[in-house]
Formats: structure tokens, sequence, C-alpha cells
């Protein structure tokens, strides 16, 4: 049976009301439009499908061992739409050279995570949580806006302080009812819904790592058809020596599309594709 907490409850009303107050306006209706177009894209769509159907085998896994029921289905969506996209989305785009794996393993197991946890399990009253997400969430957009505008000038620095108390706070009163009510916050149900957004997140940094190898790969042979026409042939032989050397290596991959030295898409003959493989080769060392 799904259940949802006072600010689950008030944080759906607000989304509702703003989505009404947007679509109420023309412009909007056609840019949102254009997103659900863009969604059906054969290559967004097929990502969706393959990312549905992995978080569907990890939550079969997960099942077996006792980890996830029906009762976590709503968890699950809010991750998936709210966490396991956008870390999909992060990394397809991202030319960082960082470790996938690395990366989403600490940003998993930080202590933050735990604070996160007990301050969603306890919450305030519906009335006191309808007046907290607006008022939070305002105050947040205007310390953003204000860092972007005008960084460390005394309005960044009193909206700064302002969210830090208010968050403070709110630990504080989370804290305070766990300490209260210990049987609550370690029952069964809620540690179960604790570990599934961290168990999700590690057991997708593969998929994540071939999706993003995939993408870093698909640019790159994309430069290769730009530039200096180039044979069938040439192309094939470039492709396969470039594959020769980043293998699955994504940092590789992503280290060859950051090389200005020799471009890609100058190549003429086999001799230059081997030239350029040699300087990815001294590079990376």
């Amino acid at each position: 049976m799904l259940t949802f907490n006072n600010r689950e409850i008030a944080t759906a009303f607000w989304l509702f009301v703003f989505l009404i107050f947007v679509l109420s306006k023309s412009d909007v209706r056609k840019s949102v439009k254009n997103v659900f177009a863009m969604l059906f894209e054969w290559r967004i769509s097929l990502s969706l499908f393959l990312m549905l159907a992995f978080t569907s085998s990890i939550l079969y896994l997960l099942n077996y061992f006792s980890l996830w029921n029906m009762g976590l289905i709503k968890d699950t969506v809010i991750w998936f739409l709210f966490a396991g996209v956008p870390l999909y989305v992060r990394w397809i785009t991202s030319k960082s050279d960082q470790n996938i794996f690395n990366k989403i393993v600490i940003e998993n197991i930080k202590l933050i995570l735990l604070i996160e946890f007990v301050v969603n399990v306890y919450t305030f009253s519906l009335i006191t949580e309808l007046i907290l997400v607006p008022v939070v969430s305002f105050v947040v957009m205007l310390n953003t806006y204000a860092e972007i505008k005008q960084p460390n000038s005394t309005v960044s620095k009193f909206l700064s302080g302002l969210q830090t108390v208010i968050g403070l706070s709110i630990v504080f009163f989370a804290l305070t009812q766990a300490i209260e009510s210990y049987d609550k916050m370690f029952a069964i149900t809620n540690l179960r819904g604790f570990l599934l957004p961290i168990l999700l997140s590690i057991f997708s940094a593969p998929f994540v790592y071939l999706m993003a190898l995939y993408s870093a790969y698909d640019l790159l042979f994309t430069r290769l058809e730009m530039g200096r026409e180039k044979s069938s042939n040439l192309k094939r032989y470039a492709k396969i020596e470039l594959f020769k050397y980043c293998k699955l290596n994504r940092l590789k991959v992503q280290n060859a599309l950051n090389m200005s030295t020799y471009n890609i898409m100058s190549v003429q003959n086999k001799q230059d594709v081997n030239d350029m493989i040699n300087a990815y080769q001294k590079a990376w060392k």
C-alpha cells in the first residue's frame, strides 16, 4: 500500500499548483509539447527503456534478497525520476575524466544521506509542511540567484545564513523525534527505504558507465564522419584502431575527444590514423 508523508503531500500539492499556473501560458504549453516530442526521439526512448529494464533487473535481485517489495514502489519511482534519470543524463553529457564507479559510490556513502533519511522520516504537521515547502524553495531559489548575480554580497550572505538556519532547524527537529521514537527509525520498512536509493544508484553504475562509454564513442565516430572526405575503408580502419586503443576505457575515449593535436576530422590515410593513435598513447602515459 502506498503511503505518503506530510512533506511529500505538501510537495505534490505545490507542484500541482505550479504546473497549473505554468501550463496556463500558451508559450509554455508549446515548450512542453516540444519536450515530449523530444522524449519520443528513438535514441532517448531507447535509452530510457534500457534504463528501465536495467532498474527492473536490479529490483528483481533486491527482491530475491528481501531488500525490496511492492511497498517500496513509490520510493522506486521517485528515485528513477529524480535521481536515476538525472544521474544517467549527467554522466552521458559530462566531459569529465572522473571515474564513474568511484564517484557514484563515494556520493552514496556520505553521512549527509543518513541525515536526509532522518529528515524525511520525521516530518512536521501537514499545515506546517504546506507553509514550509514553498518558503524553503523560495529562499533556495533567491540564494542561488544572488550567488550567481552578486556572489559574496550582503544579500547573498544573508540568504545563505537563512538557508542554513532553516536547514539546521529541520535537522534538529528530526533528530529530536528520532531519539524519542528510535523504534520507528529502525523499523525494517524504513531501513529498506534508506538503503534503496543507495543500492539502486550503486548497482546502476555499470549501466551508466556503458551508456557513457557508448555516447563518447558515438561522438568520437561522429567527428570522424566530419571534416575532410574519407573513404569507407579508412573510416572503418580508424574505428577499429580507436577501439583497439581505447577498448572499454571511457577515460581513454574522453582523452581522445579532448585532444586537439591530431584532429580526427583531418585524417587522410592510415598513417595519419596511426600517428593519431600514437599521440593518444603518449598523452595517456
